[in-house]
């Protein structure tokens, strides 16, 4: 083949989380299966009665619930922030989240809301990513899993890591549903709390859940280490 010819570049298909309409998509793209039942367990969270009746106070307000984008800020954002901080995990908001699967396929797209562990302290960019919360946009919650659904499979090629758990959440602010990716299955949990009515079992169950994601950062810290010393004795 003479030289001035090029060779066809391979076309790389741009898949859009949101592209999917629900987690069945997911599945059947990605060989995977689906299975519900009850796993989440509540971990006692205190927290200040002021800082509760806020909370109630916001579920209560209708200028809450007006768009998608106040439900984010003014009841998801505070209670995961709450609660992440309680359980030193980092909360990213609405960032560029694109993952290569292979040289034909790559996510593109941005999570509301994903847990990481930072490159560096404190920095901005994350090395690893560990669980994902996508809106129930109009309260649609099988779109919000085929969001969700995605990002957890892109979670499991981002880490490189197809035997860690990945967790996954949809909520409306007022409804919250729990899910988990073991492999190449998904599990929903059939039981979603709800605010402000319940505000005692969401919190209780968010701590657990999120307490469990803490493990996987745990566990994923200790492969960042192991990397960056085999790195380094290859120098």
């Amino acid at each position: 083949m003479p030289d001035n010819i090029l060779k066809e570049e391979k076309i790389v298909e741009k898949l859009q989380y949101s592209s999917f309409n629900n987690l069945s998509e997911v599945a059947e793209r990605f060989d995977c299966e689906i299975e519900y039942g009850h796993f989440v367990k509540e971990k006692n969270f205190e927290i200040a009665e002021n800082i509760k009746e806020n909370i109630i106070m916001n579920f209560n307000d209708r200028t809450s619930h007006q768009n998608e984008y106040v439900i984010c800020e003014r009841l998801i954002s505070p209670i995961l922030t709450l609660i992440s901080q309680r359980n030193n995990l980092i909360l990213w908001s609405h960032c560029k989240y694109d993952v290569k699967v292979d040289d034909e396929l790559e996510f593109t797209g941005s999570p509301d809301y994903l847990w990481g562990i930072p490159i560096v302290r404190g920095g901005w960019n994350f090395s690893k990513t560990v669980a994902c919360l996508g809106e129930a946009k109009k309260d649609k919650f099988e779109e919000g899993w085929g969001q969700v659904g995605a990002e957890m499979i892109a979670t499991q090629y981002y880490n490189n890591n197809f035997e860690l758990p990945v967790f996954g959440l949809v909520s409306n602010g007022k409804k919250w549903e729990f899910g988990k990716l073991v492999k190449k299955t998904f599990i929903i949990d059939e039981i979603g709390n709800e605010m402000p009515v319940k505000i005692e079992n969401v919190l209780d169950s968010l701590n657990w859940f999120l307490g469990e994601v803490r493990k996987n950062v745990d566990i994923l810290e200790e492969v960042i280490k192991k990397e960056k010393m085999l790195k380094k004795s290859i120098k």
